[in-house]
């Protein structure tokens, strides 16, 4: 009898439209009942107060008309937890040292990899360690002027790249973005009307010829040259390979099916015929679930791929492979690394004609989802250039 009581008091609830709420992990979900059907919406919050105050602003067009003491008592319910709100959003604390860790619980931040988290975190952290040094006594992010975000720049453009702070700027911008919405920070000293962008430089990495890759390839190790392997033909990006699990390796199919480190998308590169020798070579002396065991436990130990990376350009050199071009200005700048092999697996497959859609599938350059169907053609087209 008890829950036929419930079951009508939760139908009277959602049949005059005010809705109620249900907690759906950590997060608050509003339902209303329309036309017989129950309705829902997140609210995106997993706070009790601003869940109530959205579900009230949201409900009021939902409330019958005739329905005039509920109404009124929306509005009444609407005003007190508004001031409360606005209030507490008014003095509400927001410390630089946890700027990180704010931005990530928002849900303005979207979809990132554990690649570009981490590259957050370190842009982040760079800006948090300067202000400590020079501003000790700043410790809320609603103190961070406009004359103090113009000298943190100042100074990270004496030292870094246009690019290296053109990334500062926008993520900076992008977490003051996020804490406006959840904090009310109404000031944003890092969007470009406030400072404007530095030209950007091309970075892009030159193709290497096949003289220079069977030079590589015989300057490697067995474990560097799959790592180039990897690159060369599959296409993977180095932080991609170093946590390769034999798990994603299909020999049956001949494909690699891997998620990447850096937007969390599939990828599906077919196998080459001597990636695959490398592979099956490497798996007779295999130890646990990675292919590269030891780069695991480097990058569990704090190192970063970029460290593995510096190390693969030593081979580079052992191959006499020019890392380095002049610009029109004198200036020396990087042209070949270990992104190289990755571009030039892309622009080897793009002069054989294969079809442009099947290559940007293969390294993760498109947001669309991947079918299997795709996954098959692509895999099997570029297998063929790839033997040409």
């Amino acid at each position: 009898m008890q829950v036929n009581k419930s079951k009508r008091r939760r139908h009277g609830r959602a049949s005059n439209g005010s809705g109620y709420l249900v907690l759906r992990g950590n997060t608050w979900t509003a339902r209303w009942k329309v036309g017989g059907k129950i309705v829902a919406q997140s609210l995106h919050t997993s706070d009790r107060r601003e869940a109530e105050l959205e579900l009230a602003r949201l409900s009021a067009p939902r409330v019958g008309m005739r329905d005039r003491s509920a109404v009124r008592k929306l509005v009444r319910a609407m005003s007190a937890r508004l001031d409360d709100v606005t209030e507490a959003v008014r003095t509400a604390s927001i410390p630089v040292t946890q700027l990180y860790e704010l931005w990530q619980a928002s849900p303005l931040r979207g979809r990132a990899g554990h690649a570009t988290l981490e590259q957050y975190k370190m842009l982040i952290n760079v800006f948090t360690d300067w202000l400590a040094k020079h501003y000790p006594e700043i410790v809320n992010a609603r103190d961070v002027s406009q004359v103090v975000a113009e000298e943190f720049i100042a100074w990270r453009s004496a030292t870094k790249s246009p690019n290296t702070v053109a990334k500062t700027l926008n993520t900076l911008a992008a977490v003051w973005r996020a804490l406006s919405m959840r904090y009310g920070l109404e000031y944003n000293p890092w969007t470009a009307e406030k400072i404007a962008r530095p030209a950007l430089k091309p970075q892009s990495r030159r193709t290497l010829s096949e003289a220079e890759c069977e030079a590589l390839m015989k300057a490697a190790t067995p474990t560097q040259r799959l790592r180039i392997l990897l690159a060369l033909d599959a296409g993977l990006r180095l932080a991609d390979i170093v946590t390769l699990k034999w798990s994603e390796i299909d020999f049956e199919r001949m494909v690699i099916v891997r998620d990447t480190r850096k937007t969390g998308m599939r990828v599906v590169p077919p196998i080459s015929e001597r990636l695959a020798e490398a592979l099956r070579e490497a798996e007779q002396t295999k130890q646990g679930d990675y292919i590269f065991p030891a780069d695991v436990a480097r990058l569990r130990n704090g190192e970063r791929a970029d460290n593995i990376s510096r190390e693969m350009m030593h081979v580079f050199k052992a191959a006499g492979i020019e890392t380095h071009e002049k610009d029109a200005d004198g200036k020396r700048h990087l042209a070949a690394s270990f992104h190289s092999l990755r571009h030039t697996f892309v622009s080897r497959l793009m002069e054989r004609g294969v079809n442009p859609y099947y290559v940007q599938r293969a390294v993760g350059h498109s947001t669309m989802t991947m079918t299997a169907h795709y996954d098959h053609s692509a895999a099997e087209e570029i297998r063929r250039a790839l033997d040409r």
